[in-house]
């Protein structure tokens, strides 16, 4: 396949690139271009609504008011390139996007038709499709790889501005008070920061604080276990204190999302013996110096609840009954965006990606949705399978990806992740796209895999030696037609 004369020669033979000098540059100025200015406008609609501006009474109040619109002005600023370049449309309509597309487009349709307040429903089911056209812009001439890899860097600091923000304003509350660790249950106290915010914006409450600890902490841990050994000392603090704010904070879906995040990036990096020995010191290491930690664990998942109300997920229950309830009387395009807190007593979340996936497109968006994560989960394991022969790089992006991936996974079932515009969202797209172009970079190779595309440094990690045995593996695995 060749998309003109601005993309690769052949996916499925040694690439040329028109910029080949773009992953050459410092970081900084690899952040430093327009796709990225335009993913950090749609980090900038965080926590703020279209409630926001009908009501404003001060200068602050407009900002976060014309705040809540800066999405559709950046989708808008991405039309050039969507029309112009293939590749473009390719991230944008094909893949886990892709698919995540048409469950926006049948939501939206509900929306407008369906839905029991339309404006409303029609702005989250908009915002939602906006989000999706904005990694367009990473379809113009480039070195997509590198820039697909940056474009996850770059998420990566923007969890850490927040949940960085977030810890240092509870710095206090989170470990200047006596933490009563015989006592799991007393964890739930801790608070972020009140309820004053910052520039008046709200702080999430303990759980939703947990999301940012717990997913950079995971992120960090790819880091130590990847990275080069002077990043090694900073990767493992920073990964102390945000593992240690994630475990006060008292989420649970937070908490089992980055253990379970953990185990993944032990379980996707690095060797099979340094895998297993990492997983079986994780698993085994606590039980040896803490025999008490399993009944530790169970009395720390309860949070001080009776059984009754954990296993009934703190209410969760009720609300998937009312979301198959409000399927049923909109199966087929379900009642659009916004239906939680529309339909909903009190305006709970449905609290389970799927459940809100069906109510928000009825069967005709509910079937897309699951398709991005199979699709997802089907590449990144694809990837995975030739991670020993890819760059040290895109090595290192994919156990971080495996890392976050699993952790997205297991918070979508007592969270609504990806299924509605949102931090979740914000996250989980460059986590897409990067499977997408890394795929289609890397998944096509043929037999002569390391000409053109394969940097020195990944030569010197040892893919020849004397019997040739690693080379012939190298042969086999990168012969086969993955995709």
């Amino acid at each position: 396949m060749n998309y003109r004369n601005h993309t690769p020669v052949a996916l499925g033979a040694a690439r040329v690139w028109p910029h080949p000098m773009h992953a050459a540059l410092p970081l900084w100025r690899r952040f430093m271009i327009w796709p990225f200015f335009l993913w950090a406008l749609v980090w900038a609609t965080v926590n703020t609504g279209p409630w926001r501006l009908p009501n404003a009474v001060s200068v602050m109040d407009y900002i976060h008011g014309y705040r809540a619109y800066a999405v559709f002005v950046v989708a808008f600023l991405t039309l050039g390139a969507l029309l112009r370049y293939p590749y473009a449309r390719r991230i944008t309509f094909s893949g886990a996007v892709g698919w995540l597309f048409l469950y926006g487009l049948a939501g939206l349709l509900a929306s407008i038709f369906i839905s029991r307040r339309p404006e409303s429903a029609v702005y989250w089911g908009g915002a939602f499709v906006a989000c999706l056209l904005v990694p367009a812009a990473l379809g113009v001439p480039a070195d997509w790889v590198t820039r697909a890899r940056d474009f996850l860097r770059l998420n990566w600091l923007a969890v850490l501005i927040i949940a960085g923000v977030i810890v240092f304003l509870g710095a206090d509350a989170l470990f200047g008070s006596e933490i009563k660790w015989d006592n799991p249950a007393q964890f739930r106290a801790v608070e972020p920061a009140g309820t004053e915010g910052v520039a008046d914006m709200t702080i999430p409450r303990s759980t939703g604080a947990g999301r940012y600890t717990g997913l950079f902490a995971v992120v960090a841990l790819a880091g130590f276990w990847n990275g080069r050994t002077w990043e090694k000392p900073v990767w493992a603090s920073v990964f102390v204190v945000f593992a240690l704010a994630t475990l006060l904070y008292h989420g649970r879906g937070a908490t089992v999302g980055f253990i379970g995040g953990c185990l993944a990036v032990l379980a996707f990096s690095g060797s099979m013996g340094k895998r297993g020995m990492a997983l079986m010191g994780l698993v085994f290491l606590p039980l040896i110096l803490f025999p008490n930690i399993i009944e530790w664990l169970i009395l720390y998942m309860q949070r001080g609840s009776d059984p009754e109300a954990f296993w009934t997920f703190t209410g969760r229950t009720r609300d998937w009954a009312i979301g198959w309830e409000l399927y049923k009387t909109s199966p087929a395009i379900g009642l659009g965006f916004w239906a939680d807190r529309l339909y909903v007593p009190d305006g709970h979340h449905f609290h389970n990606s799927f459940v809100h996936a069906l109510v928000t497109g009825g069967t005709l968006g509910f079937i897309p949705f699951v398709m991005v994560w199979v699709w997802s989960w089907i590449r990144f394991l694809k990837l995975q399978r030739i991670q020993a022969v890819l760059p040290r790089a895109d090595a290192r992006a994919l156990g971080e990806v495996g890392g976050v991936l699993t952790f997205l996974t297991l918070r979508s079932f007592p969270e609504s992740t990806g299924a509605f515009f949102g931090v979740d969202l914000f996250i989980f797209v460059p986590v897409l796209v990067y499977l997408q172009v890394a795929g289609d970079h890397y998944l096509p190779m043929r037999r002569r895999v390391g000409k053109g595309i394969m940097p020195s440094g990944a030569a010197a990690r040892g893919t020849v030696n004397a019997d040739g045995r690693r080379e012939r593996r190298r042969e086999r695995i990168t012969s086969r037609v993955l995709f």
